[in-house]
């Protein structure tokens, strides 16, 4: 598949400021922008989105993703229709099975164990497809239910793209099985990442999970990846030498993790194709932190 690449911001410091983004990330090349879903300090992903699409006519809208577990599907559905129709057909809905314990604590609700979290979601998956396909829905799980239900409005795209983001087999069985795009990253279950989670075995080991539960459908998938460190450097051995001894890992197993990108420009786009061709990874997603060092990247490959 050609590169496109989504750029990923938690919030801005004023209205103002987002629109500009936005504005930014279409005019740059990005194909999508997009906002995680935490119960801190971030703009919540529907308004910000609706706003964002207001002065933007072809940047895509995502999230990256929705926590299952912080909406019933059936008001879901509602709300990303709601917003695939107020973009004229351009959302991105990803969604997962939710991870970070601290956040269900504070906010009250029941953290259940990973398999329970990730059926739910693969329930949440289904009835979200069957709602947006029009007329009454009547569907019995263990987790959700309901009799007769009608999705409306209707979304805009006759298929409105589902992302499933994970690093487990359960869940990354369940993207392979449901989704559109997926993304391929740590394994969340104890509620940390780890860098030995992405080196290139694990990640070989991950895309082997999503194939076995999209079968057939394998090679229609998108396959996506976060840039957790993007470093523009023209020293690349000294940085990852620091990184190495950080994360306690060999420099040169460091330059291999799919979600890490060191060097100059020219090598970081090499990186990227690279790993296209050994993986599949053709949509990347950068942190806004790193807009303006991604901006030659995007230049040189969105789209090739």
């Amino acid at each position: 598949m050609k590169f496109r690449f989504g750029i990923q911001f938690t919030r801005t410091g004023s209205l103002a400021d987002w629109l500009d983004t936005a504005r930014k990330a279409e005019d740059s090349g990005f194909s999508t922008l997009l906002v995680p879903d935490h119960l801190g300090d971030q703009f919540a992903p529907f308004p910000a989105l609706t706003a964002a699409a207001g002065v933007t006519s072809t940047l895509r809208l995502g999230t990256l993703v929705l926590a299952n577990d912080f909406r019933h599907p059936v008001l879901l559905a509602q709300e990303a229709a709601t917003l695939d129709l107020l973009s004229g057909g351009r959302l991105e809905l990803g969604l997962g099975a939710g991870w970070m314990r601290s956040e269900y604590e504070s906010a009250g609700l029941p953290f259940d164990s990973s398999g329970t979290r990730v059926e739910r979601l693969g329930e949440s998956l289904e009835l979200l497809r069957l709602l947006w396909e029009g007329g009454p829905v009547s569907f019995e799980g263990r987790h959700y239910r309901t009799e007769g239900h009608v999705g409306l409005p209707s979304p805009v795209q006759s298929r409105l793209p589902l992302l499933v983001g994970g690093g487990s087999p359960r869940i990354l069985r369940t993207a392979g099985r449901h989704a559109d795009i997926v993304g391929v990253h740590h394994d969340l279950r104890s509620g940390a990442a780890g860098a030995l989670d992405t080196t290139p075995d694990m990640t070989a080991r991950k895309l082997q999970w999503v194939r076995q539960g999209a079968g057939d459908r394998f090679a229609d998938l998108e396959l996506q990846v976060g840039v957790g460190i993007l470093w523009v450097t023209a020293r690349p051995a000294n940085v990852l030498d620091g990184l190495g001894r950080r994360l306690g890992l060999p420099a040169d197993t460091v330059a291999e993790l799919p979600n890490v990108l060191v060097g100059d420009t020219g090598q970081i786009i090499e990186r990227l194709i690279e790993r296209r061709d050994r993986y599949g990874f053709s949509y990347v997603v950068f942190q806004g932190r790193d807009l303006e060092d991604a901006l030659p990247v995007v230049a040189a490959l969105a789209g090739c």
